[in-house]
């Protein structure tokens, strides 16, 4: 059986934080967190199936072969146990993830996601922005990510985005969108009973405010962190507040 990618950071004694990246990402997308939080935490990336490393497996079709595929590469690395974030596309596969080996979940962090891809107010449809791929596939993945910035590719971190986006193949992207577009979980909220951490970004285009507004709303018992200024990778754009965001939702040491 062929695994995912996976990358290892920090203090192995420590329950690990898995991050799990979201459309045209990869794990890499991950590394300014990884560097300042690897110093007190284990720290795990998945490059999801035709992302990243893992590029040369084939895409999955749904978000419940994504969150499989993440739980075979976990448990094939004895991973058991593990704090884990998810953004965007990836929360959705967080929160299957959670649904599906609930016990292997310490704490669960979505990230300017939610659980339906239901999402009127994003920026564009589903399906304008698969046809926009079709169209242009290198000048539509460049102004995707740089929706995902306030500033948009005038942000010192959007070349990281591209260098992701750059492995991405347009039957990757195509079905990544169809994944994101059939998910939906909605009705499935109250089995999630570990602690629920939702961060979400005051002027996030893709999941708005009122999406995740809408997700709180389903999940009462959550935490939520508001990071403001910053639109849909605001680990990337605001450094400082989320990773004490971060902080002070995991015990100490991620113990």
């Amino acid at each position: 059986m062929t695994h995912l990618a996976i990358q290892q950071w920090g203090n192995r004694n420590t329950t690990p934080l898995v991050l799990v990246h979201g459309f045209l990402c990869g794990g890499r997308f991950f590394r300014p967190l990884v560097n300042t939080l690897q110093q007190d935490y284990h720290i795990i990336t998945i490059d999801l199936p035709g992302f990243g490393d893992s590029a040369n497996i084939a895409a999955a079709d749904s978000i419940s072969n994504m969150a499989k595929e993440v739980q075979d590469t976990l448990n094939a690395n004895g991973i058991e146990q593990y704090h884990l974030l998810g953004h965007s596309m990836g929360g959705m596969v967080a929160q299957q993830l959670a649904l599906s080996v609930p016990a292997q979940v310490v704490s669960l962090i979505i990230y300017a996601s939610n659980n339906s891809g239901n999402l009127p107010d994003r920026f564009e449809s589903f399906s304008e922005s698969k046809r926009r791929l079709q169209e242009d596939f290198s000048a539509s993945k460049r102004r995707i990510c740089a929706t995902w910035f306030v500033n948009g590719d005038a942000n010192p971190h959007f070349h990281l985005l591209e260098q992701c986006a750059d492995v991405v193949t347009l039957a990757t992207a195509h079905r990544a969108i169809d994944a994101m577009r059939t998910f939906d979980v909605s009705n499935r909220m109250a089995e999630l009973s570990m602690p629920i951490l939702i961060i979400s970004a005051e002027h996030d285009r893709t999941y708005t405010l009122a999406s995740q507004q809408q997700l709180h709303r389903q999940l009462p018992q959550a935490t939520t962190a508001l990071i403001k200024n910053c639109a849909h990778c605001a680990h990337l754009e605001d450094e400082i507040t989320f990773n004490d965001t971060l902080r002070a939702w995991l015990p100490p040491a991620a113990n």
